[in-house]
């Protein structure tokens, strides 16, 4: 048991390492502490997976999981010239959307979920992850289906927008405020 928890620490040191950005945290943090950084990313694991179970935090830390990340990939897919990674990040970005409106209107229904944020973070992970495709796998089986059903009558909708009457319309209200406040 040691052996095997001696073997994914060290191999937890190695991905840290392989980071440069982290590298040279990392051996700033261990020579000033004398502890091994690997001890500090675990334990700080295990408050982060406290504070999800407990739901202390919960949203926060799983908004900022699902957000943070995918960011950072994005950015890098814009600046690639694969195609591959764009479409992965797109359809991330339409599954968490998609799952963000659902969300708020469940929300008082998910709050008596067990558990909710930890199967939440567990969700936007494994859509996420480029290895198991997790969005296209939802976008297609959910998204997709109802999006193409109403394509037509959301256009029809989207085409009926005057720009200019949601202006005119806006100014009209605010001009009437100020009026009402003197």
């Amino acid at each position: 048991m040691a052996s095997a928890i001696t073997t994914h620490l060290d191999a937890l040191r190695t991905q840290i390492f392989k980071i440069s950005a982290l590298k040279k945290h990392a051996e700033m943090v261990e020579e000033k502490t004398k502890v091994p950084v690997e001890y500090f990313v675990v334990g700080f694991l295990i408050v982060l997976a406290i504070c999800i179970f407990s739901g202390f935090w919960a949203g926060s830390i799983t908004n900022f999981v699902g957000f943070v990340y995918p960011a950072y990939c994005s950015i890098h897919a814009i600046e690639s010239s694969e195609k591959d990674d764009d479409t992965q990040w797109l359809t991330y970005w339409v599954v968490f959307a998609f799952f963000c409106v659902i969300e708020n209107f469940t929300d008082y229904i998910l709050y008596w979920i067990p558990f909710y944020y930890a199967i939440k973070i567990s969700f936007l992970v494994w859509c996420m992850t480029p290895q198991y495709k997790g969005a296209k796998i939802v976008y297609n089986t959910a998204i997709k289906p109802v999006f193409q059903k109403h394509e037509s009558a959301i256009d029809a909708a989207l085409n009926a927008l005057d720009p200019q009457a949601v202006i005119d319309t806006a100014v009209e209200a605010t001009s009437q405020k100020k009026s009402e406040e003197k």
